[in-house]
Protein backbone atom coordinates (compact mmCIF):
# COMPACT_ATOMS: atom_id res chain seq x y z
CA UNK A 1 0.00 0.00 0.00
CA UNK A 2 1.49 3.25 -0.92
CA UNK A 3 0.74 6.91 -0.22
CA UNK A 4 2.61 9.98 -0.92
CA UNK A 5 6.38 9.03 0.25
CA UNK A 6 5.16 6.00 2.40
CA UNK A 7 4.59 2.51 2.37
CA UNK A 8 3.43 -0.28 4.02
CA UNK A 9 3.99 -3.93 2.74
CA UNK A 10 2.38 -7.47 4.63
CA UNK A 11 3.36 -10.13 3.48
CA UNK A 12 1.66 -13.86 4.43
CA UNK A 13 4.48 -16.07 6.08
CA UNK A 14 2.42 -19.00 7.19
CA UNK A 15 -1.31 -19.52 8.02
CA UNK A 16 -0.72 -17.50 11.17
CA UNK A 17 2.27 -15.57 10.68
CA UNK A 18 2.81 -12.40 8.96
CA UNK A 19 5.75 -10.42 8.29
CA UNK A 20 4.80 -6.52 7.35
CA UNK A 21 7.31 -3.21 6.64
CA UNK A 22 6.84 0.56 7.01
CA UNK A 23 8.55 2.78 5.14
CA UNK A 24 9.22 6.17 5.23
CA UNK A 25 11.82 8.20 3.73
CA UNK A 26 14.54 9.73 5.79
CA UNK A 27 14.02 13.66 4.46
CA UNK A 28 10.36 13.11 5.21
CA UNK A 29 9.49 16.28 7.02
CA UNK A 30 5.84 15.18 7.62
CA UNK A 31 6.29 12.80 10.88
CA UNK A 32 8.20 13.90 13.85
CA UNK A 33 9.31 10.45 15.14
CA UNK A 34 9.15 10.10 18.65
CA UNK A 35 11.26 6.63 18.83
CA UNK A 36 8.77 4.86 19.78
CA UNK A 37 8.93 2.22 17.06
CA UNK A 38 5.12 0.72 17.92
CA UNK A 39 3.59 4.06 18.58
CA UNK A 40 4.96 5.97 15.21
CA UNK A 41 4.21 3.01 13.11
CA UNK A 42 0.72 3.55 14.43
CA UNK A 43 0.87 7.32 13.91
CA UNK A 44 2.30 7.66 10.30
CA UNK A 45 -0.04 4.62 8.56
CA UNK A 46 -3.01 5.64 10.43
CA UNK A 47 -4.81 6.48 7.85
CA UNK A 48 -4.22 4.09 5.79
CA UNK A 49 -6.67 1.48 4.41
CA UNK A 50 -7.44 -2.30 4.34
CA UNK A 51 -6.03 -4.26 6.58
CA UNK A 52 -3.00 -1.77 7.77
CA UNK A 53 -5.85 -0.56 11.09
CA UNK A 54 -5.69 -4.85 11.76
CA UNK A 55 -1.92 -4.80 11.78
CA UNK A 56 -1.53 -1.65 13.87
CA UNK A 57 -3.89 -3.04 16.42
CA UNK A 58 -1.47 -6.33 16.85
CA UNK A 59 1.71 -4.01 17.03
CA UNK A 60 1.90 -4.72 21.02
CA UNK A 61 1.85 -7.95 20.68
CA UNK A 62 4.79 -8.05 18.51
CA UNK A 63 8.86 -7.67 17.79
CA UNK A 64 9.23 -4.50 16.07
CA UNK A 65 12.53 -3.34 14.39
CA UNK A 66 13.25 -0.24 13.17
CA UNK A 67 16.36 1.26 11.47
CA UNK A 68 17.77 2.93 8.40
CA UNK A 69 17.18 0.83 5.06
CA UNK A 70 20.79 0.38 3.32
CA UNK A 71 21.52 -1.88 0.29
CA UNK A 72 24.78 -3.64 -1.09
CA UNK A 73 25.69 -1.06 -4.02
CA UNK A 74 28.13 -3.48 -5.40
CA UNK A 75 27.76 -7.68 -5.40
CA UNK A 76 30.43 -9.64 -3.49
CA UNK A 77 30.80 -12.85 -4.50
CA UNK A 78 33.24 -13.90 -2.49
CA UNK A 79 36.84 -12.80 -0.34
CA UNK A 80 39.33 -15.16 -0.73
CA UNK A 81 38.23 -18.80 -0.51
CA UNK A 82 35.09 -17.75 1.31
CA UNK A 83 31.87 -17.69 -0.79
CA UNK A 84 29.11 -15.45 -0.12
CA UNK A 85 25.16 -16.10 -1.67
CA UNK A 86 21.90 -14.56 -0.36
CA UNK A 87 21.96 -11.46 1.10
CA UNK A 88 25.23 -11.56 2.32
CA UNK A 89 26.41 -11.07 -1.69
CA UNK A 90 23.34 -8.70 -2.69
CA UNK A 91 21.80 -7.47 0.45
CA UNK A 92 18.85 -5.23 -1.48
CA UNK A 93 15.99 -2.85 -0.68
CA UNK A 94 12.95 -4.95 0.45
CA UNK A 95 11.05 -3.57 -2.42
CA UNK A 96 11.51 -6.34 -4.56
CA UNK A 97 12.08 -8.95 -2.42
CA UNK A 98 15.01 -10.08 -3.76
CA UNK A 99 17.45 -11.46 -1.07
CA UNK A 100 16.91 -15.12 -1.23
CA UNK A 101 17.20 -14.61 -5.01
CA UNK A 102 21.02 -16.09 -5.03
CA UNK A 103 19.14 -19.53 -3.54
CA UNK A 104 18.51 -20.12 -6.70
CA UNK A 105 22.24 -20.03 -7.87
CA UNK A 106 23.94 -23.52 -7.40
CA UNK A 107 27.10 -23.46 -6.58
CA UNK A 108 28.99 -26.93 -6.64
CA UNK A 109 32.81 -28.31 -6.16
CA UNK A 110 32.94 -30.48 -8.72
CA UNK A 111 36.79 -31.34 -8.45
CA UNK A 112 37.54 -29.53 -4.75
CA UNK A 113 41.47 -29.79 -5.46
CA UNK A 114 43.31 -26.42 -5.03
CA UNK A 115 43.97 -25.47 -8.82
CA UNK A 116 40.19 -25.51 -8.95
CA UNK A 117 39.16 -23.10 -6.53
CA UNK A 118 40.27 -19.78 -8.30
CA UNK A 119 38.61 -20.65 -11.62
CA UNK A 120 35.77 -21.86 -9.88
CA UNK A 121 35.09 -18.79 -7.79
CA UNK A 122 35.45 -16.42 -11.09
CA UNK A 123 33.25 -18.81 -12.71
CA UNK A 124 30.61 -18.39 -9.52
CA UNK A 125 31.37 -14.20 -10.30
CA UNK A 126 30.88 -14.21 -13.85
CA UNK A 127 27.99 -16.39 -14.06
CA UNK A 128 25.42 -14.49 -11.41
CA UNK A 129 27.21 -10.77 -11.86
CA UNK A 130 24.61 -9.30 -14.41
CA UNK A 131 21.45 -10.62 -12.51
CA UNK A 132 22.70 -9.88 -9.12
CA UNK A 133 23.64 -6.51 -10.20
CA UNK A 134 20.16 -6.00 -11.81
CA UNK A 135 18.32 -7.07 -9.05
CA UNK A 136 20.48 -4.53 -6.84
CA UNK A 137 19.87 -2.02 -8.81
CA UNK A 138 15.71 -2.45 -9.81
CA UNK A 139 15.19 -3.00 -6.28
CA UNK A 140 16.66 0.59 -4.86
CA UNK A 141 15.89 2.31 -8.31
CA UNK A 142 11.94 3.18 -6.38
CA UNK A 143 13.97 4.84 -3.74
CA UNK A 144 15.55 7.60 -5.49
CA UNK A 145 12.10 8.76 -6.61
CA UNK A 146 10.22 8.19 -3.18
CA UNK A 147 10.64 11.86 -2.52
CA UNK A 148 9.00 13.06 -5.70
CA UNK A 149 5.78 11.21 -4.66
CA UNK A 150 5.37 14.35 -2.13
CA UNK A 151 3.94 15.69 -5.59
CA UNK A 152 0.56 14.66 -7.23
CA UNK A 153 2.03 14.25 -10.63
CA UNK A 154 4.77 11.48 -9.69
CA UNK A 155 2.05 10.18 -7.98
CA UNK A 156 -0.27 9.76 -10.50
CA UNK A 157 2.37 8.20 -12.84
CA UNK A 158 3.43 5.60 -10.21
CA UNK A 159 -0.30 4.56 -9.73
CA UNK A 160 -0.67 4.18 -13.53
CA UNK A 161 2.03 1.83 -14.01
CA UNK A 162 1.01 -0.17 -10.95
CA UNK A 163 -2.17 -0.39 -12.61
CA UNK A 164 -1.18 -1.13 -16.18
CA UNK A 165 2.82 -3.52 -14.99
CA UNK A 166 1.10 -4.36 -11.60
CA UNK A 167 3.21 -3.81 -8.18
CA UNK A 168 6.91 -3.10 -8.87
CA UNK A 169 8.00 -6.60 -7.03
CA UNK A 170 5.62 -8.66 -8.94
CA UNK A 171 6.98 -7.23 -12.31
CA UNK A 172 10.66 -7.77 -10.70
CA UNK A 173 10.02 -10.99 -10.20
CA UNK A 174 8.74 -11.81 -13.83
CA UNK A 175 11.37 -9.48 -15.22
CA UNK A 176 14.40 -11.73 -12.64
CA UNK A 177 12.91 -14.90 -14.42
CA UNK A 178 13.50 -14.39 -18.00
Amino acid sequence: MLGKSDLFMAYPLSEDELYYYGHIHEDNGAYSLSGDAKQDLKTIFSTYGGPVNKILQSLDEVEVICGELKSVTRARFYQDRLVFTGDAANACSPLLQQGAAALKMPFVWQNPCEQAVNPALAQYKQTHQARIEWIINYSDKPLASVKKMEKSLPRFIRNTLIRLLGPLNVFGWRKACH
